[in-house]
């Protein structure tokens, strides 16, 4: 069985052994971790993937970029009596969906860890936590104005 550990600071790993040396590692230094702690030693450049460069996100392919841009301007978009159906499979939601067939494919593929962050919030990957906080904050701004 293939199981995905999500660590406190919403980055995931494929083995527990990583997943508890992780979470000691954030529990000594929180704002300044040791990435060399783990062996994980591919980077972007190293797996095919497709970078939205307005926000930041990470995505696996072009069929799940189109997605996510689809759902970001109508949140309804591909639901089929209450599900979320997309190219790779069928979630509940969009956000669900988006890590288990996009984030998840990272994890598998050993992305340095410090060249991404994933968003506890909204399920998407970033290439760092500032970028996330950007992106919910313009999200947060757009609310109010509604």
């Amino acid at each position: 069985m293939d199981v995905i550990f999500e660590c406190s600071d919403g980055s995931l790993t494929t083995c527990y052994t990583d997943f508890k040396l992780w979470e000691k590692e954030l529990a000594l230094r929180p704002n300044n971790p040791n990435y060399s702690v783990l062996p994980y030693d591919a980077s972007l450049v190293d797996i095919e993937h497709c970078i939205v460069e307005s926000d930041g996100t990470i995505w696996r392919d072009a069929s799940i970029l189109e997605e996510y841009l689809a759902w970001r301007s109508d949140h309804n978009h591909n639901y089929k009596d209450g599900y979320y159906c997309g190219i790779y499979g069928i979630s509940n939601s969009f956000k669900e969906y988006a890590k288990k067939y996009n984030a998840s494919y990272f994890a598998v593929n050993k992305l340095k860890r410090k060249e991404l962050y994933l968003d506890p919030t909204y399920n998407l990957l970033f290439l760092s936590k500032s970028q996330a906080d950007k992106y919910i904050n313009r999200l947060k701004s757009f609310q109010k104005k509604i």
